[in-house]
């Protein structure tokens, strides 16, 4: 089975709409312990890293952010119902039964929870952590969808922002590459409907 982080989105739980934050770009991975690879700038308009670890119970995918990612208002979403998703596609493996069950999510509502079976292996919860306190953000729900779009299956996992609003706030500022779009481009990155969001195929972790 082979899966890749294909990018960063916001969702607005209240209008629907959503907007393709960064995509997966090509970078060189870096093995920093045995059982680890991290990829630096593994995204083309939000700083962060991927880091992929190997035990013996499975394969751990986390997305490490290293600034803080544009504001949802500025494709005019709401700041406290917007939610960070993680893509990620799986290019080949076996069609997994999927469930799905309703979950509080940190924020004072309820979402969609998806749990993921391929039979020799499922995707289990995920979670929203910060780096040196893994435990400081318990509360804050990372829900998971699975989506097949024009014959391509991604994973979505989002955590609510308001969820962790003050751990955003203390990474650094976005770069200049993120200040806020013309009218005319938020109406053009702004979508309705998950298959207008997919990045292009070829785009890949390298």
């Amino acid at each position: 089975m082979i899966d890749r982080a294909s990018g960063l989105a916001y969702r607005d739980s209240a209008s629907g709409k959503m907007v393709w934050l960064a995509s997966v770009q090509d970078c060189q991975g870096q093995i920093v312990a045995p059982n680890q690879v991290v990829y630096p700038n593994a995204f083309d308009r939000v700083k962060a890293r991927v880091r992929y670890s190997y035990t013996k119970s499975g394969l751990i995918q986390d997305v490490l952010l290293e600034e803080r990612p544009p504001p949802p208002s500025r494709w005019g979403m709401s700041d406290s119902g917007t939610r960070l998703q993680v893509w990620t596609e799986f290019v080949s493996g076996p069609q997994p039964s999927v469930q799905t069950s309703r979950v509080p999510s940190g924020a004072g509502d309820w979402v969609e929870d998806a749990r993921v079976n391929f039979g020799a292996m499922q995707l289990t919860a995920g979670r929203a952590f910060v780096l040196g306190d893994e435990n400081a953000l318990d509360g804050a729900t990372v829900a998971k969808q699975w989506v097949e779009l024009e014959g391509r299956r991604s994973l979505i996992e989002e955590v609510a922002l308001s969820a962790v609003a003050a751990e955003l706030e203390a990474l650094p500022e976005p770069r200049q590459s993120a200040l806020p779009p013309s009218r005319k481009e938020q109406e053009t990155q702004l979508v309705s409907k998950m298959g207008e969001l997919l990045p292009p195929a070829k785009l890949r972790v390298a």
